[in-house]
């Protein structure tokens, strides 16, 4: 079963178990329909994999939309936490923040658009700087942590304890190496709440001590020339992230790993043009997925670091972006520029010819094959 909305949109899934089933779609900054009209849109859908009666388990269908409201700007990131979302809280859905084209963050509360009052559903929009804010996540361990990225190597982390008056501080002063660089990417350790990533248009990746307010070290490929997009930390081993190029003469990811930055610790090579999304499994960190300019969307066995499967095979665009549901094993979202949300499950990403013709499944026993670690029996205590 495949479901997907016609959106040129990125997308955030919520991260709550009992609303893990809600994505949020706003629309893409770059791109312009043929009636050129440029307004944006932040909107919520229902991913349901569950066949409805007469539908076989081949069918493409469409997501139902949930609720929406107008921005004023059009989305470079947007991201879900769970700020205000404990029992009792003022935001029972957690908030909706998005990096805007015109250089502001934007905080929405999701229930309200649930409940259709869109026009009411803006927390607060502030001012990150000049440019357009391509960098946005929630630290998972502290939901109203908010951390942004933008020109000039601007970062900001937002406490949203607040959310309509929220306190900004910076985390400490650039390294001279990243002067001038738009951010495009930053992370939070999966591991370690006070540590954040960031990486520049120009190669060059930060990590930051938010308790010292100082960047601990900085490091890029001296042997290639590379343009970082996309970055994901290792969800078990605080010390590794993975960094993908959008050079298309170098489209490579490479696996660094902080105990030594000298060079990456393994690079891999599936994708002919530039790589623009990453997503590291949350319930398995030998799978990666990563997706970019070639209409491609692979995912990786890291074990042996190659291709697993390809994902999505009858993309006709770049794909921009590629997410892991966060509390649904397998299921995955896709992104591209010819106006699609994809919402497929990793348990088969065969193409349609395969699928009509064999009933292997996609995990099949083989030298190269990896069992998620969410298909494998649990083992029992003796």
């Amino acid at each position: 079963m495949k479901l997907e909305v016609e959106r040129s949109a990125v997308v955030a899934w919520n991260p709550s178990l009992s609303n893990a089933g809600i994505i949020a779609a706003g629309t893409v900054a770059g791109t312009m329909g043929a009636d050129f009209d440029y307004s944006a849109h932040l909107e919520l859908f229902k991913v349901d994999l569950n066949p409805e009666e007469g539908h076989s388990t081949g069918v493409t269908r469409t997501m139902k939309e949930l609720g929406g409201t107008a921005a004023s700007e059009r989305f470079h990131k947007l991201t879900w936490g769970l700020s205000g979302a404990q029992a009792g809280g003022k935001y029972p859905m957690g908030l909706l923040a998005g990096g805007l084209s015109n250089g502001t963050v934007a905080v929405w509360d999701p229930k309200k658009i649930m409940d259709g009052k869109g026009e009411e559903s803006l927390v607060v929009n502030v001012e990150h700087g000049k440019g357009p804010v391509q960098g946005l996540e929630f630290n998972p361990f502290q939901p109203n942590l908010l951390a942004s990225g933008g020109s000039n190597s601007e970062i900001n982390i937002w406490d949203l304890s607040n959310a309509e008056s929220p306190t900004v501080y910076n985390p400490g002063s650039k390294a001279a190496n990243t002067a001038d660089s738009d951010i495009t990417c930053v992370a939070w350790n999966r591991k370690v709440q006070h540590i954040l990533a960031s990486t520049n248009h120009n190669g060059v990746t930060s990590v930051w001590d938010l308790k010292a307010k100082r960047s601990l070290l900085t490091f890029h490929d001296a042997n290639k020339k590379i343009r970082c997009r996309a970055m994901a930390w290792n969800p078990d081993d605080p010390t590794q992230l993975i960094i993908a190029s959008e050079d298309d003469s170098t489209p490579v990811i490479e696996i660094w790993d902080l105990k030594i930055t000298h060079s990456p610790l393994k690079e891999l090579t599936g994708h002919s043009k530039g790589v623009w999304a990453l997503s590291w499994c949350p319930q398995d960190s030998d799978l990666l997925l990563s997706t970019g300019k070639d209409h491609k969307t692979l995912c990786w066995n890291l074990k042996n670091g190659e291709v697993q499967s390809e994902v999505d095979h009858n993309s006709n665009s770049w794909n921009f972006d590629v997410q892991w549901s966060p509390r649904i094993p397998a299921l995955l979202s896709t992104c591209s520029f010819e106006g699609k949300i994809k919402v497929v499950s990793l348990q088969d990403t065969r193409s349609e010819e395969a699928r009509d013709t064999s009933s292997v499944p996609l995990f099949e026993p083989s030298k190269s094959a990896h069992a998620p670690k969410w298909l494998k029996r649990p083992l029992k205590n003796t």
